[in-house]
């Protein structure tokens, strides 16, 4: 969407579109890759919270927010 409208050929030349449209694909490839490999994280963590009783389900969840929130610099 972005790409369409910064590089919308009315208004840009669209040779220099055409010359980075390989590159605007690859970035986006690597990016759904990466949203598959966030996903993936996740259902692996699911996974994982399977395996624990209520109570440690819980501090598992806290910890993980706690370093969420670490991680995004939410002090």
């Amino acid at each position: 969407m972005f790409y369409d409208q910064m590089f919308n050929p009315n208004f840009n030349n669209p040779h220099y579109y055409q010359q980075i449209q390989n590159q605007i694909s690859q970035y986006q490839q690597e990016q759904d890759k990466e949203v598959y490999n966030a996903v993936k994280g996740f259902q692996d963590w699911c996974d994982a919270m399977t395996k624990l009783d209520p109570q440690h389900q819980q501090k598992a969840v806290i910890l993980c927010l706690a370093e969420l929130a670490n991680y995004q610099g939410w002090n």
